[in-house]
């Protein structure tokens, strides 16, 4: 290419990019002439265009414009996508792109020259929400003007986690040997006598204290209490006795990753159990958690949640999920918690000021959820559906009113040096209807029967 063809690249991407309001640096390695081209015919559709130019060209024509913030970010296969009209509609066809494509990525974006990362980019393709706060236009009384009356929070457009959870995880090599699964960096090992998995580790730090394992409880709550004092229900106590018996185990390597499948029965409350997991060449878990009622079973009580739990050691101090907060909410008291991106300490979780300890900190309305070290070292975790989570210093027994190990004031727990995690595709609702032993609604109760939870655990490294 001679200088004057070069000058004519650069002036003519240029034009372009200064003219675009939205600009996205992809990566392309090894895809097809067809694959692009089939890009290209779904930007144009969305208002948009897509140029493979070399990288220092590209720098040049960068430099000074509308989108300076991304020049630097030009590197081995890249390639930039322009829209021109609607920011949104390019994010989405890039975005239905890349969970298509193995080989296709997004490495930053540029809106209106603010820099975005690839997450930013995607998320333009996610729910719109819309919070309205109503406040005092001048003093009232004792209320100062600006004062908060009244808020809600609206859904624009809705966000599809199911999406979410079936972006597809690299293909690699994974070696199983002694019930344990090994990749780059990382490795899974099952315990073999309960079939749960009892080690992640993840660049020779291992991250469970404790097996992941199924959870159907939890720390009374007053309320709890009261219906339990009542005698007119089963006692959700046996929830609490449900450990899963191992029946079989099996775990095969696949195209997919590799797979263990674990069946297993519940005498305390007559259910049947499966726990399925996919482990990918990216250190990634997908979990299925299937629970099968047995309809003759008249005796057993609501489930207080349905999900599993582990702990990790307590250097895994850091939250950050997007969910309703940032205080914490349950099924039937969450409307003052909105939807946003949230970041806590784990020590801030758990709510100090109930009269006695109990159930404290969950978070529902989960999109993702991350638990990290101080670097930013961890696991995150999504589902197919919106799911609650909770990381506390303290296990159960300690919150659990007539646990051998319950501390009957806040002030005199004392942190067991470990997090306490929970997720889970739903847990009951608080209840609370009158002052003390209602059931809650019918709506925010987990009645005995059928039960399905799949999530993923993918590391943070």
């Amino acid at each position: 290419m001679t200088r004057s063809e070069k000058a004519a690249v650069i002036e003519a991407i240029k034009a372009n990019a200064d003219r675009a309001s939205f600009a996205v640096l992809t990566e392309f390695k090894g895809m097809t002439v067809e694959e692009l081209t089939n890009l290209r015919v779904n930007l144009r559709k969305a208002g948009g265009e897509f140029y493979v130019v070399k990288n220092t060209l590209a720098r040049i024509a960068f430099t000074g414009g509308t989108h300076d913030v991304v020049k630097d970010k030009f590197h081995d296969n890249s390639a930039i996508a322009l829209g021109f009209d609607d920011p949104v509609a390019v994010a989405k066809a890039l975005s239905d792109f890349a969970k298509q494509s193995k080989l296709f990525q997004l490495r930053c974006g540029s809106l209106e020259g603010k820099e975005m990362s690839a997450e930013q980019v995607e998320a333009l393709d996610g729910e719109v929400l819309l919070t309205v706060r109503y406040q005092l236009r001048e003093r009232q009384g004792l209320l100062d003007a600006l004062y908060e009356v009244a808020a809600d929070q609206l859904v624009l457009r809705e966000d599809d986690p199911a999406a979410r959870f079936a972006a597809a995880a690299p293909a690699g090599t994974l070696r199983i040997a002694d019930k344990t699964v090994s990749g780059e960096g990382f490795s899974v090992g099952f315990d073999p006598e309960s079939g749960f998995i009892r080690s992640y580790c993840l660049r020779s730090v291992e991250l469970l204290a404790g097996p992941l394992r199924p959870n159907f409880y939890r720390a009374a709550t007053d309320n709890d209490l009261g219906v339990r004092q009542t005698g007119k229900y089963p006692d959700s106590r046996m929830w609490a006795g449900a450990e899963p018996e191992l029946v079989n185990f099996t775990l095969t390597s696949g195209d997919g990753g590799a797979k263990a499948v674990a069946d297993y029965t519940i005498p305390a409350v007559g259910a049947q159990l499966r726990l399925a997991y996919v482990i990918a060449a990216d250190g990634s878990i997908r979990i299925g958690e299937t629970m099968t009622a047995d309809p003759a079973r008249k005796d057993v009580a609501d489930l207080m949640r349905f999900g599993m739990a582990f702990e990790t050691p307590g250097m895994f101090d850091a939250v950050e999920y997007y969910g309703r907060g940032p205080m914490e909410n349950y099924a039937d008291r969450s409307s003052a918690a909105f939807v946003g991106r949230y970041a806590q300490r784990v020590a801030d979780q758990f709510h100090p000021k109930y009269a006695s300890p109990q159930e404290s900190g969950t978070r529902g309305g989960v999109r993702w959820w991350r638990l990290t070290d101080a670097s930013g070292f961890g696991i995150e975790f999504c589902s197919d559906r919106h799911f609650s989570a909770s990381a506390i210093p303290y296990a159960i027994p300690q919150l659990d009113n007539g646990s051998s190990e319950y501390v009957r004031h806040p002030g005199d727990l004392v942190p067991d040096g470990r997090t306490h995690v929970h997720i889970e595709s739903a847990q009951s609702g608080l209840g609370c209807v009158n002052s003390w032993g209602r059931l809650p609604l019918p709506q925010y109760r987990m009645p005995y029967r059928d039960y399905e939870f799949k999530f993923r655990m993918s590391p943070i490294w």
